[in-house]
């Protein structure tokens, strides 16, 4: 079987020299992200900021708890997270969650992040995606220390492989090979049709035709 191309998990970061200005362009960012407009499917609930945690985040407070968590050299981090086309993805938050919980635990840092799904249309593709804000520090899970958080090559490499192994793909494709096989071994109604049951009428007439 093969298996699905890679999601798309791309991104790029704020720097932390001027934290007036990256407050100002987060605020922006999260507000734009949270009132563009909605996709056909989509309703205002949709829309609301998400945690590991917590399915709903004001955004002022989401854009305090990220700018507590600045380092030197890095603000924050902005994410985005977007499944192949043959992936059937029944929950977002909880297929980021998911990478973002392995994401951790390969960097031993505690993470800071917050999200939100966009299910609309958009170009090249018509499948949803989610923008992640991740802080630019956490703290150290074995010692409590707060370390600089950076996002290299190779932990968006990782987030892409943890996407696709997320997903759902593998269970579809076995359950329509399931439901195929079914199909394909149901000859029952072909080979050794049912005997329809003889009606009233038919009974009538052979008990009719013992009487002579």
């Amino acid at each position: 079987m093969a298996l699905p191309p890679l999601p798309v998990v791309k991104g790029r970061y704020v720097s932390g020299r001027n934290l007036q200005v990256a407050r100002k362009h987060l605020s922006a960012h999260l507000k734009y992200a949270q009132y563009r407009k909605r996709g056909e499917h989509e309703s205002k609930e949709d829309r609301y900021l998400f945690s590991q945690d917590h399915d709903r985040v004001d955004r002022k407070e989401a854009v305090q708890e990220v700018m507590e968590h600045t380092s030197r050299s890095v603000s924050y981090h902005k994410i985005i997270f977007s499944p192949s086309e043959q992936e059937r993805i029944e929950d977002f938050r909880q297929w980021v969650r998911d990478q973002m919980r392995e994401l951790q635990e390969r960097k031993g840092v505690r993470l800071h992040w917050y999200a939100l799904v966009h299910a609309h249309d958009r170009e090249q593709t018509n499948e949803p995606h989610v923008h992640v804000v991740l802080a630019g520090a956490g703290e150290d899970v074995q010692t409590g220390e707060r370390t600089t958080v950076r996002m290299e090559k190779e932990d968006y490499a990782f987030l892409r492989e943890q996407g696709r192994e997320q997903g759902n793909f593998v269970f579809y494709h076995e359950l329509e090979t399931a439901v195929q096989n079914l199909d394909a071994h149901d000859t029952l109604g072909h080979e050794h049709p049912i005997p329809a049951f003889p009606s009233r009428s038919d009974e009538r007439h052979e008990d009719a035709g013992k009487a002579h």
